[in-house]
């Protein structure tokens, strides 16, 4: 008798346990990184050249 109580509690168990799924549909986590490249030689267009000039790269990486 105690063994069928038993196997009923476990089976009551795995049968009502339920695995979380989160809903992350409105979350978003941004990861950004900034990068600064001084002193470049810039040729924004042929014949002109800015020199000791700064380029600044914003990347943004968005995970959902």
């Amino acid at each position: 008798m105690k063994r069928v109580l038993l196997l009923l509690f476990l089976v009551y168990g795995m049968a009502s346990a339920q695995e979380y799924f989160p809903n992350n549909d409105d979350i978003s986590a941004r990861g950004e990184v900034v990068v600064a490249i001084t002193n470049a030689t810039i040729v924004t267009q042929p014949g002109t050249v800015i020199n000791n000039g700064t380029i600044i790269l914003r990347m943004v990486k968005y995970r959902i």
